[in-house]
């Protein structure tokens, strides 16, 4: 498996997070769950000029600003504050989605 940017910066927030407090994330407080933010992947499943519908699973799907990435229909992308900030691809996002599945389990 190989390890990329994008793999590094989220093992690095989780592990960060999970030592600083030594506990599961739905452990925290709630003020850390409100101030905190984390980059999300998610699939295009729509697009609307710089906008796009952006489906990360469970149901969820968000517009979001893709102007800062060049991304089509059915690209993967991470997510962060409302901007698509990089296009990645499908076994990276499916990894990232898992290891926050594993912290929420």
């Amino acid at each position: 498996m190989a390890v990329t940017d994008s793999k590094i910066e989220l093992l690095s927030i989780c592990g960060r997070i999970r030592r600083h407090f030594n506990r599961k994330v739905e452990k925290l407080p709630a003020y850390i769950h409100l101030r905190m933010c984390l980059a999300v992947p998610g699939k295009i499943i729509e697009m609307k000029g710089n906008k796009a519908i952006v489906d990360y699973g469970g149901g969820t799907k968000k517009e979001v600003d893709i102007s800062l990435v060049n991304a089509k229909k059915g690209d993967w992308v991470i997510v962060h504050v409302g901007f698509a900030i990089r296009v990645i691809p499908e076994n990276e996002a499916k990894e990232i989605l898992k290891i926050f599945g594993d912290m929420y389990a």
